[in-house]
C-alpha cells in the first residue's frame, strides 16, 4: 500500500518567506514526504528559488533496508558485469557435453523470446525501490500550479541528463499520479529499443510501463496519455558530467520536437540532479552508437557495479507550450527547441543550489 505523508510548513525562512534573497515572496512552500517516506517533496513559484532547508528529506533506511538496497543494486548493475562471462562459460560448457551449459543457454533464449510484458503494480511500487530511493535522499520540486489545465492535451516529459543510468528517472516512475507532484497517471516511459530486447532487462523495463522510443509508438501512446523519453542517447553516457559542469546532449535531437508538434503534446523538462554523479564510465562510444547500444565498463562505490551514495533531486520545470501541426516546418521545429532548451536550463540555475554550495558554481553546458 502507498502511503503519503504531508507536511504545510508554518514558519519561514531567511525572512519568512520561504524563499532565498532575490527571489519572489509569498507564502511558504508546500512539502511532503510521500510514498512510504521514501521521498521528500517541495512546491515552488514561477521564479522561486527555495530555501534548500525547506525541501524535505525522507526518512533515512534501517539497516535492513540498506542492505537490501545494496544488494538489489549489486544485482542489478552486477549483472551487466557478470551477463557476458556467464554466456561464454555456458557456450565453451555447451562445447564440451555440459548440461549445466545447456540449461543455462535454455533459460536465456527462453527469456529472450518472452515478451516485455505490460505495466505491473506491483513491480512498480515495490518495497524495493522505496529503499532506493532512502539510498539516494531522493527528492523532487515541481511547480506549484498544475503543469497543465486541459485534460486532453498530454504531456511529453524530457528526462536529463541520461548518465550511466538515468537513476532520477526510473526512482520517478512509481510518483506518477501523485496529486502532490501535479505528474499525470498513466504515465509512459519510451525506452531504446534495444532494451526491449535484452532477456531480463526488457522485463524490468516492461514491468516498470516502457515501451519502445520510436516515433509510431510515441504518436500512438500520446493520444490517451502522456510519455516520459530520454532523448540524449550514447553521448548522455559517455560524455556527461565533470566537476565543474553538468553537460546534456540535446541540441542535435530535435525528433521529439516534432513529435510534440505533430501530436499537439506540451513539453515538459525534468532534470535529475545527482544521476551523473552515480557511476563512472569507460568505453567506445562510437561502436556502440554503430550498435544502437552501450558497450562500456562502469563502476561506482568501492570500485563496484554500485552506484555511489549521492543525494538526487529530479526538478520538473514550468510546461513548454507548444502549437499543433501536422506537417510543421523546421523554422517550427528549432523555435519550439530553443523555448525548450531555455526552460531548461533556467530550470537547472533556479534550482541546483539545493544539492549544496558544490553545486552553486556548477554551469550547464548544452551541446
Amino acid at each position: 500500500m502507498v502511503r503519503s505523508t504531508r507536511s504545510a510548513d508554518k514558519l519561514g525562512a531567511k525572512g519568512g518567506n520561504g524563499a532565498l534573497d532575490g527571489a519572489p515572496a509569498g507564502e511558504p512552500p508546500f512539502t511532503a514526504v510521500l510514498h512510504n517516506k521514501s521521498t521528500g517533496l517541495a512546491h515552488y513559484q514561477p521564479g522561486q528559488r527555495l530555501d534548500p532547508d525547506r525541501v524535505p528529506y525522507p526518512r533515512t533506511n534501517t539497516p535492513l533496508e540498506e542492505a537490501a538496497a545494496i544488494a538489489t543494486m549489486l544485482l542489478v548493475f552486477g549483472s551487466a558485469w557478470l551477463a557476458p562471462f556467464v554466456l561464454l562459460a555456458a557456450l565453451a560448457s555447451l562445447a564440451f557435453g555440459s548440461r549445466l551449459g545447456a540449461a543455462v543457454l535454455a533459460i536465456i533464449v527462453a527469456a529472450a523470446a518472452l515478451p516485455p510484458g505490460q505495466r505491473q503494480h506491483w513491480f512498480l511500487h515495490h518495497w524495493v525501490w522505496d529503499t532506493w530511493r532512502r539510498y539516494f535522499r531522493y527528492r523532487g520540486v515541481v511547480p506549484a500550479a498544475p503543469l497543465s489545465t486541459d485534460l486532453n492535451k498530454h504531456l511529453i516529459f524530457v528526462h536529463v541528463p541520461h548518465a550511466v543510468f538515468p537513476m532520477g528517472s526510473w526512482l520517478s516512475f512509481p510518483l506518477c499520479g501523485e496529486p502532490e507532484t501535479h505528474v499525470p497517471a498513466p504515465m509512459n516511459g519510451l525506452v531504446a529499443t534495444v532494451l526491449l530486447q535484452l532477456p531480463y532487462i526488457k522485463h524490468m523495463f516492461g514491468w516498470m510501463g516502457c515501451y519502445s522510443a520510436d516515433k509510431p509508438v510515441m504518436l500512438k501512446l500520446l493520444k490517451t496519455q502522456s510519455v516520459g523519453v530520454i532523448v540524449e542517447g550514447v553521448a548522455g553516457i559517455f560524455h556527461g558530467a565533470t566537476q565543474q559542469q553538468e553537460r546534456v546532449f540535446i541540441m542535435q535531437r530535435k525528433g521529439f520536437v516534432k513529435v510534440a508538434i505533430q501530436a499537439g503534446a506540451d513539453l515538459v523538462p525534468a532534470y535529475h540532479f545527482g544521476s551523473s554523479q552515480m557511476l563512472s564510465v569507460t568505453g567506445t562510444p562510437e561502436l556502440s552508437r554503430r550498435l544502437r547500444t552501450s558497450l562500456c565498463f562502469f563502476w561506482g562505490r568501492a570500485s563496484l557495479p554500485l552506484p555511489r551514495k549521492h543525494d538526487i533531486l529530479s526538478a520538473v520545470g514550468p510546461t513548454v507550450a507548444v502549437t499543433q501541426c501536422d506537417e510543421p516546418t523546421q523554422a517550427q521545429i528549432d523555435e519550439t527547441h530553443a523555448r525548450f532548451v531555455e526552460v531548461m536550463q533556467a530550470t537547472f540555475e533556479q534550482h541546483k543550489h539545493i544539492l549544496g554550495p558544490a553545486w552553486v558554481a556548477k554551469k550547464l553546458l548544452v551541446v
